[in-house]
């Protein structure tokens, strides 16, 4: 039966610094999650679609088009519209993050990225993604 069948997680990075994207890949590598990368907003955007991933991280200043703007049509987006975004982000300020909230990202986790924590809050969207869609 074919819902018996593990399906590894998937995971798409957006952030323009590549030595994040890796640190991001790596610790998403480590939950047996495959992985796809994008360094700006548009990219990330067609890549949401192209691959609809399990979990979407995003960081909130992109080039091309801003973290929040990619998160608000990744909401409206029936393709991408239910994708857990874990958005992480240098600025630490209650409105940022009440900003990324309210753009419709799941969590907000703020640089430099803490492993643990991180991990702690993919897998429990990712288990949320799984519970929702049956998997």
């Amino acid at each position: 039966m074919e819902s018996d069948v593990y399906k590894p997680p998937s995971a798409l990075v957006v952030d323009d610094s590549p030595e994040l994207r890796l640190v991001l890949t790596s610790l998403f590598k480590s939950l047996g999650a495959s992985v796809v990368t994008a360094r700006d907003g548009e990219s990330g955007l067609a890549l949401a679609r192209e691959n609809r991933p399990d979990i979407i991280c995003l960081d909130l200043m992109l080039p091309t088009v801003s973290g929040l703007e990619v998160c608000r049509r990744l909401r409206q987006s029936p393709e991408t519209a239910d994708v857990p975004v874990l958005m992480v982000s240098a600025r630490r300020f209650p409105q940022d993050r009440a900003e990324a909230r309210h753009a419709g990202a799941d969590a907000y986790l703020t640089k430099p990225i803490d492993r643990e924590k991180f991990l702690a809050q993919a897998r429990s969207l990712l288990w949320r993604r799984q519970m929702a869609v049956g998997a």
